[in-house]
């Protein structure tokens, strides 16, 4: 029965991998970018930093209004894989906001933990209008975000939970004025 609960804790995804890349550093990556139409570069910035403290810069990567964040496990770029379209807001810690809008007004927050390669899901909020009109906002205990796992919460200890997560003031950068070695 343990076995079976680790593996749908698992499944339900409350620990994710990252996804690699072909890159060995961000100057890489960011070299291949450059080899494509200069007209498209204005789409693309980077900061980066040290998110989680394990003493391996991150680097946040913003393609339009879509943000990604890499890291570098055992000499190769890799991709946190928290959302494929939305926001993401950094807070201190090594926590990351992932905001998913689903329908016309109904969205998704989730809290992100990065840890040398891994990322963590510490927290989870939902408004949904669909579900109660009356009262839309849903916390999960168990993180996975299943309908049968909500639990009603005020607006109040919505903001409560959001206003924990310390946001950090990150400063992105033109593609074009990256530092490249020689």
């Amino acid at each position: 029965l343990q076995m079976l609960q680790e593996i749908s804790m698992i499944l339900l995804g409350s620990t994710i991998n990252v996804y690699t890349t072909d890159y060995t550093s961000y100057e890489e990556m960011i070299r291949i970018r450059l080899t494509s139409q200069e007209e498209r570069w204005s789409r693309w910035s980077y900061d980066i930093l040290d998110l989680d403290g394990d003493g391996q810069d991150e680097m946040i990567w913003r393609e339009d209004d879509r943000y990604s964040i890499y890291t570098i496990v055992d000499g190769t770029v890799c991709c946190y894989n928290m959302i494929y379209d939305g926001t993401i807001t950094v807070c201190g810690n090594g926590i990351v906001q992932a905001v998913v809008h689903y329908g016309p007004e109904n969205y998704t927050i989730r809290f992100y933990r990065l840890n040398s390669g891994k990322i963590e899901l510490v927290d989870y909020l939902r408004y949904d209008v669909d579900i109660d009109p009356q009262s839309k906002w849903f916390h999960s205990s168990d993180l996975t975000g299943q309908d049968f796992t909500l639990e009603h919460i005020s607006e109040m200890e919505a903001k409560s939970i959001i206003a924990s997560y310390d946001p950090i003031e990150i400063s992105m950068t033109p593609i074009a004025d990256y530092p490249f070695s020689q």
